[in-house]
């Protein structure tokens, strides 16, 4: 087995999200009928079933950590190498729920209630959202709430 890790397959439903992304900025849907915001992309609006189109929105890439595990075992050889890796639900300041990993700090570290901020990670073709510990500085504006790169994020 290779050491590449395995990606999100890009389709048209979630193209414009790993676009964003790759171009430093965090957008979801919402709905445009009900204004709920959603998370991951879809069709259809899973609060009101509203069929027309979904808009794109960036939104404040802020949440607290709503649950969390350590991995020390990946079920992917690619993954041995980041181990402990950090699995997190993150209750978005949106609403929506996110899976997504947790880097820049250790597992000890983590608690339920954590504030978080989005930060982008190479993966392959495509760039994934992640989090990191929220350090209080501003980050509305979206653009620049999202850092790219595998450095370790300040904490000024």
């Amino acid at each position: 087995m290779g050491s590449r890790q395995p990606a999100p397959r890009v389709t048209s439903n979630n193209a414009a999200f790993f676009s964003s992304l790759r171009d430093g900025c965090f957008k979801l849907q919402r709905c445009p009928r009900c204004g709920e915001v959603i998370y991951y992309p879809r069709v259809v609006c899973p609060h009101c079933l509203y069929t027309g189109k979904l808009e794109w929105v960036p939104v404040s890439g802020l949440g607290t950590i709503y649950s969390f595990a350590v991995v020390h075992r990946p079920q992917h050889p690619s993954f041995f190498k980041d181990v402990p890796i950090i699995l997190v639900a993150i209750r978005l300041d949106e609403g929506p729920t996110m899976i997504s990993s947790m880097v820049g700090c250790s597992p000890e570290d983590v608690r339920i209630g954590m504030r978080v901020a989005v930060t982008t990670y190479p993966s392959t073709d495509i760039v994934i959202p992640r989090f990191v510990p929220y350090s209080g500085r501003a980050t509305v504006g979206v653009p620049r709430a999202v850092t790219s790169g595998q450095e370790e994020p300040s904490s000024t």
